[in-house]
């Protein structure tokens, strides 16, 4: 149910970043979430589309709580476009959700490229989990700048 509500409000959220829905060759969104573990771990998502508008919305254990707006340069994105194919994403399992460990946050990336649209939820703890996707996650961390808004760790 967490994750049909959550879908729910990525896709709402997505029309208002990218001014409607663009199935382009070019067009690109791509969003991370992060949720909560049972410690003092980083909640929020945040997106990018195409054109490097950013939508943060930190909801807890984050320096910036609440939703805020930033661009970023059209490198970065291209970076996380390349990034999303070297991690042959589009071919990944929709779940890696194995728990040998109980205590990790889940994460779900979601990217639309053109007409293909993908989703991965998956939990930290899963040693199943492509180091593809962990490099994309960190890879869309860093070039989105979440640092910023999560604040000192």
């Amino acid at each position: 149910m967490k994750r049909l509500l959550m879908s729910g409000l990525l896709l709402s959220m997505t029309p208002a970043l990218a001014g409607g829905a663009d199935f382009s060759p070019t067009a690109f969104e791509l969003s991370l979430q992060r949720e909560a573990c049972y410690g003092t771990c980083p909640v929020y998502t945040v997106q990018v589309n195409g054109n490097g508008a950013v939508l943060w919305t930190g909801e807890r254990w984050v320096q910036q709580v609440g939703k805020l707006r930033a661009t970023v340069n059209p490198a970065a994105v291209k970076r996380l476009q390349q990034a999303v194919k070297a991690a042959n994403f589009f071919v990944l399992k929709d779940e890696y959700l194995d728990m040998p460990v109980t205590d990790l946050p889940y994460a779900t990336l979601e990217v639309r490229q053109g007409m293909q649209h993908k989703t991965v939820h998956y939990y930290l703890g899963d040693p199943n989990v492509p180091p593809a996707l962990l490099n994309l996650a960190k890879q869309a961390d860093l070039e989105l700048g979440t640092a910023a808004w999560i604040g000192q760790r």
